[in-house]
């Protein structure tokens, strides 16, 4: 039984805080690139049929969002992820999700 968990970074180095304590705003600046901005479709997809294609029915998967600020990657992005990751679970695959965030874009949906 094969225990994963998965980073995702949704929203590349993107954040809508700009902190003096945060050395993640140090380190994106120093890169060639500081931010790829919201990950494709098409990556999305990649990473979950790679994945999914490791698991079998009896495992489980922790998949945990964060970033800069996962959550500016937009609802549809997420509702979008969890409907593909749940098309590619073989019976018996456990899923669960976690999120960090600083709650600024958070509301009831």
């Amino acid at each position: 039984m094969k225990q994963l968990s998965l980073m995702i970074k949704p929203a590349s180095s993107l954040c809508n805080m700009r902190c003096r304590y945060c050395f993640y705003e140090d380190v994106s600046s120093l890169r060639d690139q500081a931010s790829f901005g919201i990950m494709t479709a098409k990556t999305r997809k990649a990473i979950l049929t790679h994945t999914f294609s490791q698991l079998e029915s009896g495992d489980s998967i922790n998949i945990v969002f964060q970033g800069g600020e996962p959550t500016l990657a937009g609802l549809d992005w997420f509702q979008q992820f969890v409907r593909e990751a749940a098309s590619l679970a073989a019976p018996g695959v456990s899923v669960s999700y976690a999120l960090q965030t600083n709650r600024l874009v958070l509301d009831e949906a």
